[in-house]
């Protein structure tokens, strides 16, 4: 069996990558996790790859899985000037467990790499274990919690570091209590803003 990755040729339709995230989230769905990706059109698709690169994964001229790598210039508590940000990240079931995810992310390292990219960012569901656990085995560490719309739970920030060091333990720990203290009390699991944090991020915005 051999896995081909590379980037979206342009003769395979966005319709096409929107099936393959349907499907794939589509055990999350019955697990009771709305993904955006479960859901959505090929023109949210296409906009939540905007520009950044979308990759595909194809056995014998098959696809079966895909990637979307975005890069971020913005200063967070987990990431630093440049981060490559993976997101719509999908396995049909049938390909599961045989490596295809593995040869996603290694080519998507290979281009972070490439891009200068202080780290790589992911994020999921606080209730997605194994999703979690295979992060955690390619180097990831937890960093933080947050919220977001058209979603009904509350996600975990994964990092693993690109052209930069590991954050200790006792960083990792401190930023995911602080960070999930102040999603839980600013944002619903839906990514909703609070009624009452409504005026004081408003107050905050005028001070930037």
């Amino acid at each position: 069996m051999d896995i081909v990755v590379k980037e979206k040729p342009a003769e395979l339709g966005w319709q096409e990558i929107t099936a393959i995230l349907h499907q794939a989230h589509a055990t999350r769905r019955a697990q009771g996790l709305v993904y955006k990706a479960s859901y959505q059109d090929t023109a949210e698709t296409i906009k939540r790859v905007g520009n950044g690169i979308c990759l595909v994964a194809f056995i014998d001229d098959k696809p079966v899985a895909t990637t979307t790598l975005k890069f971020i210039e913005r200063k967070a508590w987990y990431c630093g000037h440049k981060s490559g940000f993976a997101t719509q990240t999908a396995v049909l079931p049938d390909y599961m467990g045989m490596g295809v995810a593995s040869k996603l992310h290694k080519l998507r390292m290979k281009i972070c790499q490439a891009h200068g990219a202080s780290e790589l960012i992911a994020d999921t569901s606080i209730y997605a274990d194994d999703i979690i656990s295979w992060w955690l085995r390619m180097g990831a560490q937890i960093v933080g919690w947050d919220s977001f719309t058209g979603t009904n739970y509350y996600s975990v920030i994964m990092r693993i570091p690109v052209g930069s060091k590991r954050f200790s333990n006792f960083k990792c720990k401190a930023m995911l209590y602080l960070s999930m203290l102040k999603t839980i009390l600013l944002k619903n699991k839906s990514g909703a803003v609070r009624p009452w944090a409504k005026p004081l991020l408003k107050l905050k915005a005028a001070f930037k």
